[in-house]
């Protein structure tokens, strides 16, 4: 659920970006932690990023229909993965579709592969972790359009309204039509490597194995290169996140303490990504850890869950690379299946 994508916005001020970015994603952890809401608390969070992720600014009434898209990507996976979690064999097909989505969105709009980001993420999180209950889908709703009364309070307080970047509908379904060789066979990689990382999370038993699904939508490219450059950052500024929040988490347990530290790796997320990759996965990484020992520090499972973290994004970045690999092989393949049977 930490993965956030470039905003749509992308024009907005880092400073404003910064402070906008924490105001939403701190306010449904208060939330949680005020009013005893461990249970919603995950749906919340990744709700209130996705709508940060999809926020086109502008208007507030088509801000809204833009950030409300990301809802229903994330009611939709939710649905499913409650459906087939118990079932490894519909919930390996529900993973394979799910890769097949973001393989085909993958170099088309940004809004397109937020969307099909988050609906995987919600997909593998109800799948794997947290089976939703009727209310999670009006936790999502409601902490959505708190984003968005975020989003369009803070233009008010600044007194500027953030330019639109919302894209045309016809522009998004263009782009998801365009269909070359690299996405097709991308696409068939990703379809059998997504679900191949699912089995081999469940045989070795890792315990939050939705990481595992969350890194992979995170790193994975059709270019080679850059997805060898994002599996890099990915993965060394995991650890460095992990090691920071462990740091503060075993030698500070105090909720004052952790609760600063939050806020200060919320407002950092977005400076540290504009001067690397490495540190705005770090600041990120952080974020999440400390808002789990938050949660856990009185019940000593804090050290299990940061080992988990970095061993489920070591395991995802490396089935992530047996994806390019895969995608390789299987373009070369279709290259030469279509210059003997369709260029003759």
């Amino acid at each position: 659920m930490d993965g956030v994508p470039v905003a749509i916005a992308a024009d907005e001020p880092l400073w404003s970006r910064s402070f906008r970015f924490a105001l939403t994603v701190i306010t449904p952890i208060f939330l949680a932690f005020l009013y005893q809401g461990q249970q919603w608390a995950p749906y919340a969070l990744i709700a209130s990023i996705a709508a940060f992720s999809t926020d086109t600014g502008g208007k507030p009434l088509p801000r809204l229909i833009w950030m409300a898209s990301s809802a229903l990507a994330l009611v939709v996976g939710a649905a499913l993965g409650g459906l087939v979690g118990a079932s490894p064999f519909w919930l390996c097909l529900a993973f394979s579709a799910a890769g097949v989505v973001y393989a085909l969105t993958e170099s088309g709009h940004q809004v397109a592969l937020t969307l099909a980001r988050f609906f995987h993420i919600a997909l593998a999180l109800s799948a794997l972790y947290m089976p939703p209950v009727p209310v999670d889908g009006l936790v999502i709703c409601a902490f959505v359009v708190l984003a968005w009364v975020i989003a369009i309070s803070w233009d008010a307080l600044i007194g500027q309204r953030l330019a639109s970047s919302a894209p045309h509908w016809r522009t998004v379904a263009q782009g998801l039509k365009a269909r070359e060789l690299e996405r097709v066979s991308f696409a068939l990689a990703v379809a059998v490597a997504v679900p191949a990382a699912y089995l081999a999370s469940s045989a070795l038993s890792l315990e939050k194995p939705y990481w595992t699904m969350l890194a992979m939508v995170f790193v994975l490219r059709v270019d080679f290169l850059e997805s060898g450059r994002l599996m890099a950052e990915r993965f060394a500024g995991t650890v460095l996140g992990v090691v920071i929040a462990g740091a503060l988490g075993v030698f500070f347990p105090h909720v004052s303490v952790l609760t600063s530290a939050l806020v200060i790796a919320a407002l950092l997320r977005w400076p540290a990504q504009q001067r690397h990759g490495l540190l705005g996965v770090a600041a990120l990484t952080a974020f999440v850890m400390l808002a789990l020992e938050l949660a856990l520090v009185s019940t000593g499972r804090v050290l299990p869950v940061l080992e988990a973290r970095i061993v489920d994004t070591a395991v995802g970045c490396g089935f992530a690379a047996f994806a390019l690999l895969l995608e390789r092989l299987t373009r070369r393949t279709l290259k030469r299946f279509k210059g003997q049977f369709i260029d003759r």
